[in-house]
């Protein structure tokens, strides 16, 4: 078979289109494959990122819980400290003007002095550390 110039030329031109078919279609499975690959890690990242936000956000739920315990039970001791405060007030009010609490006697002559009372406080040791800066203390 006798080829021509414009055959050959021809065959010449078509080879070289499907050798960059080729190439092309090379490229694109690189990059396919890449792709795919990435997008793979991706997925697993973010499943795995959404198993530690579930376990934060239960953790969260938690530390609100143990904050919100922890508030009222500060508040519970700012109030009984206050109570206690008044309560050791008032007992040492009473114990420099002893006449707030005592009424005259009968025949009018033993009045009370400080001179021979003997008067005894008794105040229960209390531990309250200072505010740890939680809300319920602004």
């Amino acid at each position: 078979m006798l080829l021509t110039i414009p055959a050959v030329v021809e065959g010449h031109v078509g080879s070289e289109q499907a050798a960059r078919l080729v190439a092309l279609y090379r490229r694109l499975w690189k990059s396919y494959v890449g792709q795919h690959s990435e997008s793979s890690r991706l997925k697993k990242e973010n499943s795995q990122f959404q198993v530690a936000h579930a376990c934060l956000v239960g953790e969260n739920t938690q530390l609100n819980r143990r904050c919100r315990a922890e508030e009222a039970r500060s508040c519970d001791f700012r109030e009984v400290m206050q109570e206690l405060r008044e309560d050791v007030l008032e007992v040492f009010e009473k114990w420099e003007d002893p006449q707030m609490t005592e009424t005259p006697v009968a025949g009018g002559t033993a009045k009370p002095t400080l001179a021979n009372e003997n008067v005894a406080v008794v105040v229960p040791a209390v531990h309250f550390q200072g505010d740890q800066g939680t809300s319920a203390s602004k």
